[in-house]
């Protein structure tokens, strides 16, 4: 008798990228141009969806996508590589436009092309084929079909990121509690449901991508440059810079490597997201701390406000302070950690100048700690490529 050989399963996130108007624009213009816009859009689409994210195939038009469970520790931070993506898309095609001197019919029409999301969590299995190891499942199955979606008739939203609520309901914000703002939930993204044959209704959220441009392009502020910086520290990180970037917000996350944090808990941006406006409070025994987002720029910069209350002989002063994620390589980056003293007097500023040797080896010690737990979530994660 012949034993079926047992398949393992496993668990994950999967998004697919879609190129809007891509039947038509290939159709209806020269090939060759429209052939080399549509390479070019592809590789940064390919480019842009950032670890955690893993290619699985390019579909025609589309790029699939899928994280490892253990990779992501809040798919919130998936989101943010979505909108990252739609935003370089834009920006891409504008540039396109206005720098092209070529008047043939495929690059005057390049402004028509746009880019939807879908994403979804669920279970897979792994099959090798001609093409290579696949990803297959009813729900790689559901994440393909959910493409078809009436969702730009029922919401009027051409650029959208669908993601089912299984995708969502994992994210720190979407969860219950007094950490997220009165956006109704989900990430304050709209709710959706469609029946999705043969799987029945699924319920979703919908993420207007046009509205997040503005968010994602340049917000920086000169300002917040003005001050002079007191400390800085330079970490390399043996990971990519969109994976070690959730560790900075993500509370589960701050624990694990700031040691001195007692307890510490998040309070969502009035979006209901990771974005200025956000807050952190920390126990620090002695100490609490509140740390508020005032720049966000997924995944190069984090500034926050940090304040302090009650008395400790170590509580820092209020000051400004820089998360910079710098991309060495595809698979490591640089963590560079600036802090600028704000609203101080003479006898803080001194009394941080004495105590700065102390902070700094302090700090050097939790980002070596994140430096090797960083590496060994991305190991467990990816077994295969150790």
């Amino acid at each position: 008798m012949t034993i079926a050989p047992t398949i393992s399963t496993h668990t994950g996130y999967f998004v697919i990228a879609d190129i809007s108007g891509y039947t038509h624009f290939v159709a209806h213009n020269d090939l060759a141009h429209a052939q080399g816009v549509l390479e070019d859009i592809t590789s940064l689409v390919m480019t842009t969806l950032a670890a955690p994210l893993e290619f699985v195939e390019l579909e025609g038009d589309a790029v699939f996508m899928y994280a490892p469970e253990a990779a992501v520790a809040d798919p919130e931070r998936l989101l943010d590589i979505i909108e990252v993506c739609y935003a370089a898309f834009k920006m891409r095609v504008e540039q396109m436009s206005r720098n092209s001197t070529c008047t043939c019919s495929a690059c005057k029409a390049v402004p028509s092309l746009d880019l939807k999301f879908v994403g979804h969590y669920g279970r897979f299995a792994t099959q090798k084929t001609p093409k290579g190891e696949q990803l297959v499942g009813p729900d790689v199955t559901l994440v393909h079909l959910m493409l078809k979606s009436n969702v730009k008739q029922a919401t009027g939203i051409r650029a959208y990121a669908l993601l089912t609520e299984s995708f969502i309901e994992r994210s720190y914000f979407a969860k219950p509690g007094d950490h997220t703002a009165s956006t109704g939930g989900g990430l304050g993204l709209t709710a959706y449901e469609e029946i999705v044959d043969p799987f029945g209704p699924i319920p979703m959220r919908v993420a207007d991508l046009a509205s997040c441009v503005e968010r994602h392009q340049e917000r920086f502020r000169e300002s917040l440059d003005h001050l002079p910086v007191d400390m800085e520290i330079s970490t390399p990180m043996d990971v990519p810079a969109s994976f070690v970037w959730g560790y900075v917000t993500q509370p589960s996350e701050r624990l694990r490597w700031q040691t001195d944090i007692k307890s510490v808990r998040s309070t969502s941006a009035g979006n209901g997201r990771t974005d200025i406006g956000w807050q952190g409070h920390c126990d620090h025994a002695g100490y609490s701390m509140t740390h508020r987002i005032v720049d966000w720029q997924p995944f190069t910069r984090i500034t926050m406000f940090t304040t302090t209350k009650g008395y400790s002989p170590t509580k820092p002063p209020p000051c400004q302070v820089d998360f910079n994620f710098d991309v060495l390589t595809p698979r490591t980056s640089q963590l560079r950690f600036q802090v600028r003293l704000r609203n101080c007097n003479v006898v803080q500023r001194v009394l941080f100048r004495l105590a700065l040797p102390w902070i700094r080896k302090q700090w050097q010690g939790h980002f070596n700690r994140l430096r090797q737990i960083s590496a060994e979530d991305w190991a467990a994660a990816h077994p295969t490529a150790a």
